[in-house]
């Protein structure tokens, strides 16, 4: 097997610039093969009970003992690489105690389910209906938090079901919605969003109004 002396070009600067040697090199190798096969699931740092399950995701209740807030939260995390804990990744860094803290006291999260042979085949439109279903038993509307492939899904959904969304955001949603002084929300530059009955072409629509490629 060949080096990868490309790879070898870009490690060599930072080991210089670290000042490391040989040996300190071969130390953080040692690390490393201790650490890497570590593949434990990551926790949720606050307990959650899980109030309704489909194949791809469980609904979690993060509420607040006695909510008072008229509109229930939903978080959508992100999935690529990631686990949906992120968004409670320790006592003291927990976007969902923040939202709550904030005073979203009726908050949910949605917490992504590794793919299965049962799964493999979901499309964007199992998990549009996953949302949906999740929003209805919330009550039929939500205020929508995305992060990263969440962020997409939330405004998918919230041009497919704008009835079911009081106010989406999304956060690096992978797409780009541009803004203007005419223009109140990203969704303005969809036309014809919240009439579409078509989840991949709204899907296709957002990206192509980002300036994206859907190749």
């Amino acid at each position: 097997m060949g080096v990868d002396h490309c790879r070898c070009d870009r490690i060599r600067p930072r080991a210089v610039a670290r000042n490391r040697t040989p040996l300190g090199l071969a130390e953080d190798l040692a690390e490393f093969a201790g650490v890497a096969p570590l593949r434990e699931r990551p926790t949720w740092a606050h307990d959650a009970p899980e109030i309704r399950a489909w194949p791809v995701a469980r609904l979690l209740d993060y509420s607040a003992p006695s909510g008072t807030t008229a509109v229930p939260t939903l978080v959508l995390p992100r999935q690529a690489g990631h686990a949906s804990s992120i968004v409670d990744y320790g006592r003291d860094q927990s976007q969902m105690m923040t939202l709550r803290d904030g005073g979203l006291d009726r908050l949910f999260a949605i917490d992504w389910l590794p793919a299965t042979d049962e799964t493999a085949g979901w499309s964007i439109e199992g998990y549009v209906a996953v949302l949906e279903e999740a929003v209805q038993f919330l009550g039929g509307r939500v205020n929508l938090v995305g992060d990263c492939q969440g962020g997409w899904l939330a405004v998918v959904y919230a041009g497919l079901h704008p009835r079911g969304t009081r106010s989406p955001s999304a956060g690096h949603p992978l797409i780009h919605m541009p803004a203007s002084p005419q223009s109140r929300n990203g969704l303005d530059c969809l036309p014809g969003a919240t009439n579409s009955r078509s989840t991949g072409h709204l899907f296709v629509s957002v990206v192509v109004c980002g300036a994206g490629s859907t190749n």
